[in-house]
């Protein structure tokens, strides 16, 4: 098997170093970028989700063709080292993708219903996924240290996984067009991007999110 191989930086929260790992997998073809750096931080506890090989679904009696989330391990805003998608919290993850300081309020804007969602589904929760791009040591520090002040409670730090990274490839691997808006995908428990949308919240999308949850948790 030919493999593509790309050196990338993806660290995550204080010192908190280690090695990083993106893999592009469809049809459990990989392409992989690697950067290995020091790690002295924990990891967060397995969810017990297990990697997916296929992104195909035969459900409707055909072949469907999902893009399978790429394999990244960063680490979260409390520090503990995560690896995506395995380390995804639930059976369904909602992934809010960003990339500028100012996406912050589009993806407030779909909190509220987010929240209400994992209400109504136990086998979901959302998760924020910040890509800052290409920094060094002491910029990443200090990012993390406000990042965290401004995120209170632990539950909240968890549920953010900031990612310095160059932006071009990962945003390739995630099939994502464009980085001046957020991107809201939906991972299924075979790590599949089953749904995805641009942009801050609309109650359309919304709906059509709830819809394709309740379908398939």
């Amino acid at each position: 098997m030919n493999r593509t191989v790309v050196a990338v930086l993806l660290v995550g929260t204080v010192a908190a170093v280690g090695i990083v790992l993106v893999a592009v997998r469809t049809g459990g073809n990989p392409t992989v970028f690697v950067s290995p750096v020091p790690d002295v931080e924990p990891s967060r506890p397995s969810t017990g989700r297990t990697a997916s090989t296929a992104a195909t679904d035969r459900s409707a009696g055909g072949d469907v063709a999902f893009l399978a989330f790429p394999e990244v391990v960063s680490r979260d805003l409390n520090g503990l080292t995560v690896t995506l998608p395995r380390d995804f919290p639930t059976a369904l993850t909602v992934v809010l993708v960003a990339y500028e300081r100012d996406d912050q309020r589009a993806i407030d804007s779909w909190i509220p219903a987010l929240s209400a969602l994992e209400a109504e589904e136990p086998s979901l929760r959302y998760v924020e996924l910040p890509v800052v791009g290409e920094a060094s040591l002491p910029e990443r520090v200090a990012l993390d240290f406000w990042m965290r002040r401004g995120i209170p409670g632990e539950d909240g730090r968890a549920r953010t996984i900031t990612l310095y990274t160059e932006r071009e490839p990962f945003r390739r691997a995630l099939d994502i067009e464009v980085d001046d808006q957020i991107s809201v995908l939906l991972v299924d428990a075979e790590d599949r991007i089953v749904w995805r949308h641009v942009g801050p919240f609309d109650e359309s999308a919304a709906a059509e999110l709830g819809r394709v949850v309740r379908r398939i948790a």
